[in-house]
């Protein structure tokens, strides 16, 4: 058995929601509760699959940010002007993990990626569903402890409004 995570991608649409939110209330970019993350020792050791058998992986991940203070471009905290609001953000997502036969040690991940996003604070609430997110990465491990990969994500602008950025993004 092997572990697979979606902190990364969960973190960074949430961080995306928080910010957007934070900057359309208070009237300027700040930050708003720094996230962090820790990657699991295992959190890329994907194996490769044997080319006749694909690997089918369905996960949900989850996401939760209080934002009760805000940090001025200095570095300094300022707790006075920012409404304290909650964000959650839930990831459903399948993978499909396969290989060819004439590329022994080389492995390919095809992912759909769909967000749940809900905001809220005293007097306001904002909910939907985010914009899909599809992924596709090959990866090469050359001996069992070390794999180089590249992956892309492309974001199309399908969700609910509300929370929606309204066009394409590839990164």
């Amino acid at each position: 058995m092997f572990q697979i995570s979606t902190v990364i991608k969960s973190l960074t649409i949430g961080a995306m929601v928080s910010v957007i939110l934070a900057a359309a209330i208070v009237g300027q970019a700040r930050a708003a509760n720094p996230l962090f993350e820790v990657d699991g020792a295992e959190e890329y050791n994907v194996p490769v699959p044997a080319p006749d058998q694909g690997i089918n992986v369905f996960l949900q991940d989850a996401f939760y940010n209080i934002n009760d203070k805000q940090f001025t471009a200095t570095g300094g905290s300022d707790t006075n002007s920012i409404p304290i609001s909650h964000t959650l953000v839930g990831v459903s997502r399948y993978a499909h993990l396969f290989s060819f036969k004439g590329l022994p040690k080389v492995g390919f991940w095809m992912e759909g990626l769909l967000p749940e996003i809900t905001v809220y604070g005293q007097g306001f609430s904002v909910s939907g569903i985010g914009d899909p997110l599809f992924n596709f990465a090959a990866y090469y491990r050359p001996i069992p402890n070390l794999i180089i990969g590249n992956q892309n994500i492309i974001s199309i602008p399908a969700g609910s409004t509300e929370v929606s950025n309204h066009f394409f993004t590839f990164f």
